[in-house]
C-alpha cells in the first residue's frame, strides 16, 4: 500500500522531481507564483532550475502546468542561453506528443516569445541545427514539428537577412520541407518561401530555389509569393537617416524641462512620446547630430530619479537610441555617459534585469568589447551596499562566460592579482549566492587566464579554507570548454561530479604482488597454528594444573617457555594478543591488496 505524500513537507525543488504527477504540479504551480514576484532573483532561480527539463514531463497534465510555468519565465528572464534547449524540447516534447490542445498551443506562444525577445533569426538558427541533427529526415512527427516552428518564427521576422550563410541555411531548410513527402510539411515549406522571399537576396532565393524545383512546384509557388518590399529588404546603409533634434522628435530644451518636472507623470509622458516617436524609425542621423544632452539627462534621471517607472523608461529609451545609431563608432561615445549610472541601480530588484539586458547590448556594440567595462564593474566590486556589488559582480561573471574565450587578451595576470583581494572579501561573506559569486569569478580566472591558477592558487590557499577552495575548482572543472551555459549552482555541480568517472590510475606496487601473496600465506599458517594451540592450552587447562602442563606444549615462535609465565592466564592472553596481531596485520595487507589491480593475466589470487 502506497503511503500518502505529505506535501507540506517537501521544498518546491522536491515537489517538482517527485515521482507522483500531481506534486509536480504543486512544484510547477509554487514555481510560477515565486517568478512572477517582484523580490526573485530569476538569476538564481535560472541556476537553480533547469527549465528545459520541466518539459520532459510524462504526464499530460503536468507537462502543461511546466509549459505556463516556462513561459511566464520566459516572458521575465532576459538570459538568452536558455533558448537551446527549451526550442529543442518544445520541438521534441511540446509538439511531438502534445495530448491536448493547450499544450500545443502553449509551446507555440513560448516559441514566439522567444522570437520576439532574442531576434527570431536566433531562434531559427537553432530550429536548422535541430533539424540537421536528425538521424532520419523521414521521421514525419517530427520533421512536422520542425516546420511548424519554422513557418512562427519567419512570421516574426522583421528585417532582412545580411548573412549570405544565413540566408543559404534557413532556404536549404524550407526547400526540404517543400519536397517532403508528408502534404502538411509541404504546405508549410510552400507558406515558409512565400514569406521569407522578401528578406533574402533575390539571386539568392533564385539559385538556392527556383533552380531546383520543378515546373509544377514553381507555378504552384507562384500563386502564393508575395510582391517583393523595397523597405524589407533594405541593408543597414539603405535605410533612411531621421533628424530627430526637432520639434517634431526631441527639442532638447522642452526635453530637459520636462525632465526636471517635479511631477513625475510629466516625466513619464514626456519619455513615453519620444519613444512612441522612434518605434518607427528605421535609423537617425548619427553622423551629423550630437546626442550627448540627452544621454547625460537621461544618465541623470537613472542614477537619481526615485520612481522606477521612470528610470525603466529612462533605460528603454537609451536601448532604442542605440539600436538607431547601431554603428560601435558612434555609440561608444555615448555609452560612458550613461554605464555608470545604470550600473549604480543594479541594486534595485525591479531594475536589475532590464539593466543587465542593457548592458549586454552595450558590450556587444562597443568597439572594444568587455575589455573597456572592466573599470566601471570594479570600480562597484567596494560598493558599500551588499546587493549593489554582488549584483555588479554576477554581471561581470556573465559577461566572463559568455566571452570566455577571449578573457585571456582582456584580463591580464597583473590585472586578476590586483582585484584577488576584493575577490576573496566576496568568497567569505557569509550569505551563499555572494560567496558563489566570488568563487565564479576566480573558476573563471583559473580555467581561461595562462597560468593564473599556478601563480594564484597559493595566495587563495592562504586566505580561504580547503572547502571554499575545493568549490572554486569544482566550478573551474565545470567549465568545459565552449559550453553554453556552464553550471554554477553547488547541486548541478555536484551532480557532475558524481556522474564523472574516477581516473584509472595505474597501481604501483603491482610488482609486490606476489610477494604479499607469500607474506599472507606464512602468516595465515602461522596464524592457525597458534589458534590450534591456544585451544589445545584451554583444553589441557580443564583436565590439570598450572604444575602439570607438559613442557612441549608451550613452544611458540619466540621459543618463550610457559613455565616463564607466572600462570596460565598470562600466558594463554599473551598467546591470543599474538593470534590478534597477525590477524590483524593479514586484515592490512588484505585491504591493501583490494586496491591494487589484480584483473590482470597472472595476477590473480
Amino acid at each position: 500500500m502506497n503511503e500518502e505524500i505529505n506535501e507540506d513537507n517537501l521544498t518546491t525543488q522536491e515537489k517538482i522531481s517527485n515521482k507522483v504527477w500531481k506534486v509536480r504540479v504543486e512544484g510547477y504551480n509554487e514555481l510560477t507564483d515565486l517568478i512572477q514576484k517582484p523580490s526573485t532573483h530569476l538569476e538564481d532561480v535560472c541556476h537553480i532550475y533547469d527549465f528545459a527539463m520541466f518539459l520532459e514531463d510524462n504526464n499530460a497534465v503536468a507537462l502543461e502546468k511546466a509549459l505556463q510555468l516556462v513561459f511566464e519565465f520566459v516572458k521575465r528572464y532576459n538570459g538568452s542561453h536558455i533558448s537551446e534547449g527549451i526550442v529543442s524540447k518544445l520541438i521534441n516534447k511540446g509538439l511531438c506528443s502534445a495530448m491536448r490542445k493547450t499544450t500545443a498551443e502553449l509551446s507555440k506562444q513560448i516559441f514566439k516569445e522567444l522570437c520576439e525577445k532574442y531576434g527570431a533569426l536566433k531562434i531559427l538558427g537553432i530550429v536548422i541545427k535541430e533539424y540537421n541533427e536528425l538521424t532520419n529526415k523521414k521521421q514525419d512527427k517530427i520533421v512536422n514539428c520542425i516546420s511548424t516552428v519554422t513557418v512562427i518564427g519567419i512570421e516574426q521576422m522583421n528585417e532582412y537577412i545580411e548573412d549570405s550563410t544565413q540566408q543559404t541555411n534557413l532556404l536549404a531548410l524550407l526547400l526540404s520541407f517543400y519536397q517532403h513527402g508528408n502534404v502538411k510539411i509541404r504546405k508549410d515549406g510552400l507558406n515558409g518561401l512565400s514569406l521569407v522571399e522578401n528578406f533574402v537576396d533575390e539571386d539568392n532565393f533564385e539559385n538556392e530555389i527556383l533552380s531546383k524545383l520543378k515546373a509544377s512546384q514553381i507555378k504552384e509557388l507562384d500563386k502564393v509569393r508575395k510582391p517583393r518590399s523595397l523597405n524589407q529588404v533594405k541593408t543597414w546603409e539603405e535605410r533612411k537617416g531621421t533628424d530627430i533634434l526637432n520639434d517634431d522628435y526631441i527639442s532638447i530644451p522642452i526635453f530637459l524641462q520636462n525632465l526636471k518636472n517635479p511631477d513625475w507623470k510629466i516625466r513619464v509622458e514626456v519619455l513615453k512620446d519620444i519613444l512612441a516617436k522612434l518605434q518607427s524609425l528605421e535609423k537617425i542621423n548619427y553622423e551629423k547630430e550630437n546626442y550627448n544632452q540627452i544621454f547625460a539627462a537621461l544618465a541623470t534621471v537613472i542614477n537619481k530619479d526615485v520612481n522606477l517607472q521612470i528610470v525603466q523608461l529612462s533605460i528603454t529609451l537609451t536601448d532604442r537610441m542605440f539600436e538607431l545609431i547601431k554603428e560601435s563608432e558612434y555609440i561608444s561615445t555615448y555609452i560612458p555617459l550613461i554605464l555608470a549610472e545604470e550600473l549604480s541601480r543594479l541594486k534595485d530588484k525591479k531594475l536589475t534585469e532590464m539593466i543587465k539586458t542593457s548592458v549586454f547590448k552595450m558590450v556587444e556594440a562597443h568597439s572594444e568589447s568587455i575589455e573597456f567595462f572592466i573599470p566601471y564593474f570594479t570600480k562597484n566590486f567596494t560598493d558599500k551596499l551588499l546587493a549593489q556589488r554582488t549584483e555588479c559582480l554576477t554581471l561581470f561573471n556573465d559577461l566572463l562566460e559568455k566571452n570566455s574565450s577571449s578573457i585571456k587578451s582582456i584580463i591580464s595576470l597583473e590585472s586578476a592579482r590586483e582585484i584577488l583581494p576584493v575577490l576573496i572579501k566576496f568568497c567569505k561573506e557569509s550569505q551563499p549566492n555572494v560567496r558563489q559569486q566570488g568563487f565564479r569569478v576566480l573558476a573563471l580566472f583559473f580555467k581561461y587566464i595562462p597560468d593564473a591558477e599556478d601563480e594564484l592558487i597559493a595566495d587563495v590557499d592562504k586566505m580561504l579554507d580547503s572547502l571554499k577552495v575545493k568549490k572554486i575548482m569544482e566550478l573551474k572543472d565545470g567549465y568545459d570548454g565552449d559550453r553554453k551555459r556552464p553550471a554554477t549552482s553547488p547541486l548541478k555541480i555536484e551532480k557532475i561530479r558524481k556522474q564523472k568517472k574516477p581516473e584509472q590510475t595505474e597501481p604501483t606496487v603491482d610488482k609486490d604482488v606476489e610477494s604479499f601473496k607469500k607474506q599472507i600465506d606464512m602468516l595465515t599458517l602461522e596464524n592457525q597454528r597458534l589458534k590450534e594451540e591456544v585451544r589445545e592450552l584451554k583444553e589441557i587447562s580443564r583436565m590439570s594444573s598450572f604444575s602439570t602442563i607438559p613442557e612441549r606444549t608451550s613452544r611458540i615462535n619466540s621459543g618463550t617457555s610457559i613455565s616463564s609465565f607466572a600462570s596460565f592466564d598470562d600466558y594463554y592472553n599473551n598467546q591470543l594478543a599474538q593470534t590478534t596481531q597477525i590477524h590483524n596485520r593479514v586484515q592490512s595487507i588484505s585491504r591493501r591488496l583490494s586496491s591494487i589491480n589484480l584483473g590482470r593475466s597472472g595476477h590473480d589470487l
